[in-house]
């Protein structure tokens, strides 16, 4: 199925509206009707809710300008956009959520720089979302910095696969942990990472102790280096990836490895059929050799039968290899397949 592709360009409100009418039908007719979503619905007007809202305004307004937008453009209340992206912001939210999660793969640049960089994203959802998704580039009109992002409908860019024109890719890891608090929301986090024009600035951000949920975010940059971050709300690490890794939607650093955290069966199998893959040598620089796998005793890596055993679905597939002149990228709608959208972000113009 292709890939939508938009080009939008305004103020934050502006970009806002048209995120949410390009997801309005699918808000409107698949997000309201899903249990994740109607489960949110016991938030609704909570002191809570209110308080994420305000220290998210606090810390970040022109992204929550983002947000009013996507309500206006999608004819949504809202509140209901809000839940919507504090869905992993909530006490009860590793519930909520589900099965639902991604698979990462990183490979080091060679020593000699002569190989590129590489970050493999499987973007996993409900199947409901299929052929819903649009990518989306946007050119901010206030100086901000522009990006080309896979969305999701009624949500801000940047919780799931991204470039920006300073260099930067981000993909993000769904985790589970249970250590929410008062503050900034993710989904927020993730849309202000997005916008940063230099890893420092992005490190800045996700060391942030007012944040009330977290993901995993992989991060590069066409200036170097290249990171694997945890970022619960209760702490952040950055990892240099030196070697091949990979992971799913659970914490696996050490500094976090007794947190308290729901891994779904799938997490597991997926983290530990990559782990396998990658120590055999099966990735040889080629990231889609482990996201397209579906072998192994466990749950699959690759989620494209609907209906599949743990009720998750791999929307999409992007691989990112970043030199230190420019970031290609391409785009799958099934990573056994070939590339719908690609396309190349220049260093040129890195601070």
């Amino acid at each position: 199925m292709a890939l939508l592709h938009i080009s939008i360009e305004g103020d934050p409100y502006a970009l806002g509206v048209a995120l949410g009418q390009q997801g309005r039908d699918a808000f409107r007719d698949i997000v309201r009707k899903l249990d994740r979503f109607q489960a949110l619905q016991s938030w609704r007007d909570s002191d809570r809710l209110s308080s994420i809202e305000a220290a998210s305004r606090e810390a970040f307004p022109d992204l929550m300008r983002e947000m009013d937008g996507i309500a206006a453009g999608a004819d949504a209340d809202f509140q209901d956009i809000l839940l919507w992206n504090c869905r992993g912001d909530l006490p009860n939210s590793a519930e909520i959520m589900g099965e639902q999660g991604c698979t990462d793969v990183m490979i080091p640049a060679d020593e000699d720089g002569g190989l590129p960089a590489v970050i493999g994203h499987n973007e996993d959802d409900s199947p409901s979302f299929d052929g819903f998704c649009f990518v989306a580039t946007v050119r901010p009109s206030d100086g901000r910095t522009g990006f080309t992002s896979f969305c999701v409908p009624g949500l801000l860019p940047g919780h799931t696969f991204g470039v920006n024109e300073a260099g930067l890719v981000q993909t993000i890891n769904n985790i589970r942990p249970h250590d929410h608090q008062i503050g900034i929301g993710r989904h927020v986090v993730t849309r202000a990472v997005l916008g940063c024009r230099t890893l420092t600035d992005a490190a800045a951000i996700l060391g942030r102790r007012d944040r009330a949920a977290g993901f995993h975010h992989n991060l590069g940059h066409s200036a170097g280096p290249f990171w694997a971050v945890e970022a619960p709300a209760s702490g952040c690490e950055i990892i240099a990836v030196e070697t091949p890794r990979a992971h799913a939607n659970h914490l696996v650093f050490d500094r976090f490895k007794n947190a308290d955290q729901r891994i779904a069966a799938s997490s597991r199998d997926r983290q530990e059929r990559a782990e396998r893959l990658l120590a055999d040598g099966e990735v040889d620089r080629n990231p889609l050799a482990i996201l397209g796998d579906s072998d192994g005793d466990g749950l699959p890596i690759c989620r494209k039968q609907v209906g599949g055993p743990d009720g998750g679905y791999t929307l999409a597939t992007a691989v990112f290899e970043i030199s230190a002149q420019a970031v290609d990228w391409r785009f799958y709608d099934d990573p056994k397949g070939s590339a719908i959208l690609e396309g190349r972000q220049s260093a040129a113009s890195n601070d």
